[in-house]
């Protein structure tokens, strides 16, 4: 009788293609946390990458902006991470003793301890599109730049530079724009997301003549939402997975190719946005320069974070909510006494148009005023055309006008992605059909059939 042989085939392991020097440079980013609202470490980690590259910049309300060439690409990412472990920083503290592996599939991961059995986030999301950014201007290319704080917690920074008139105007005559804040290896964001009319078939077409996979892909919400209102633009994969939690890890290699997909697209694609007027029409807004929450390290408690009401907000957002006398709910948020109608919150109409048609557009919004995220119920008519049942996670009779409305996945994601922490009593639901806006226990009872 034979033997019974045994093979024994050993993984392949693939070789890291990304050089030492640039591994380096990606290592020392990891490395520093930079949770939302404290994002100096990374932030001065940037500018003095600037500083020793000799490229100009400006530090914009603790955005890091390089606008220095008019009429070339934009190309963004954002600075502040998901703090995954609830990590309290010690005073003075700005990074972790940590210890990296690299498997044989070159996916790099972080851990705290050296019998790597503490595994931590890297801020992949979206380290790895600053590090993009970073070493195409090392390597002398001539590109503008927008490094932006707080996209985790709605994308404030960003929407702070496109209020900007200046800001604005000097975007909107940039090539088009390339926000590198997506997982994955071949994914173009882009017209599903309305984020541009004609870039992402171009990039794909282009990708697909010079040896690249990248193809357009659906995704969540990132700084190219708010690029995108008046700049064409998309959002690339950079090679992380695992996002938002503490065991996220990056594919060296599918990170390199996206840099290099980028250089080669920075040599020899052309591609000329639309004007902001077409990108409004397709966007279906009327201004870019909405209401906004403002986040700066400065107003934070000690490593911790918090929303603050910006100055610049228009004085008749005060008049947005008609408050009522009756039937007021008191419940805490962020540390002050909010009171909203328990079951009607009677809004105006300039905020039916506008934040409705945001909180449309993004899946959800938040509402300064009402320190609540505003999350759209859509009667049977107002349900986009291409929804599919299982895009449907809710469905229930509107209080205020008796139709059937409905809760689409793309606001779980928002809510997600957009740090909503899981607080039902930061949430109000409002009606597409009547306006008719609710929100307390009975609204809470009902997101809690939601996991996300």
């Amino acid at each position: 009788m034979a033997n019974n042989i045994i093979t024994t085939i050993k993984e392949k392991r693939y070789e890291v293609l990304m050089p030492k020097e640039d591994r380096a440079l990606l290592k020392g980013l990891y490395l520093l946390r930079s949770y939302s609202g404290y994002e100096d470490p990374v932030r001065n980690y940037i500018t003095q990458c600037l500083d020793q590259l000799h490229i100009p910049y400006v530090n914009y309300n603790g955005n890091i902006l390089g606008f220095n060439y008019p009429g070339r690409p934009l190309f963004s990412a954002h600075m502040d991470m998901i703090n995954t472990e609830g990590y309290i920083l010690s005073p003075g503290e700005i990074a972790v003793d940590g210890f990296f592996t690299v498997d044989s599939k070159t996916n790099i991961r972080l851990y705290r301890d050296e019998e790597h059995k503490r595994q931590t986030s890297l801020g992949a999301d979206d380290k790895n599109g600053i590090w993009t950014i970073l070493t195409l201007l090392k390597n002398g290319q001539d590109i503008n730049f927008a490094f932006c704080h707080s996209e985790e917690v709605g994308g404030t920074g960003s929407q702070q530079v496109i209020s900007n008139t200046k800001l604005a105007e000097f975007i909107e005559g940039c090539q088009y724009g390339i926000v590198i804040d997506r997982r994955n290896e071949w994914d173009i964001i882009g017209y599903n997301n309305k984020y541009c009319l004609a870039l992402d078939d171009r990039l794909a077409a282009f990708a697909k003549d010079n040896g690249f996979k990248f193809t357009p892909a659906n995704g969540s919400c990132s700084d190219a939402d708010k690029f995108s209102r008046i700049l064409e633009c998309v959002n690339l994969s950079c090679g992380y997975y695992e996002a938002h939690t503490s065991k996220e890890y990056t594919n060296l290699n599918e990170l390199w190719n996206t840099y290099l997909f980028c250089k080669k697209m920075l040599e020899s694609f052309q591609y000329k946005s639309v004007s902001e007027k077409r990108m409004k029409k397709f966007k279906n807004i009327s201004s870019y320069s909405s209401s906004y929450s403002s986040y700066s390290s400065s107003t934070y408690p000690k490593y911790s974070w918090q929303k603050e009401k910006e100055e610049s907000v228009e004085d008749s957002v005060e008049d947005s909510v008609q408050k009522k006398t009756s039937q007021k709910t008191t419940t805490q948020i962020a540390g002050t006494e909010h009171t909203i109608e328990d079951y009607d919150i009677s809004m105006n109409e300039i905020v039916a148009k506008e934040y409705l048609s945001k909180a449309m557009e993004d899946g959800a919004t938040y509402v300064t005023d009402l320190e609540s995220y505003l999350i759209p119920l859509y009667t049977e008519e107002a349900i986009p055309k291409n929804t599919q049942p299982n895009d449907i996670v809710l469905t229930y009779d509107c209080p205020s006008c008796g139709k059937p409305v409905s809760i689409l996945v793309d606001t779980v994601d928002t809510l997600f992605t957009c740090w909503f922490d899981k607080s039902q009593d930061k949430a109000i639901g409002m009606c597409t059909g009547c306006h008719g806006a609710h929100g307390g226990a009975e609204f809470e009872d009902k997101l809690n059939f939601i996991s996300y």
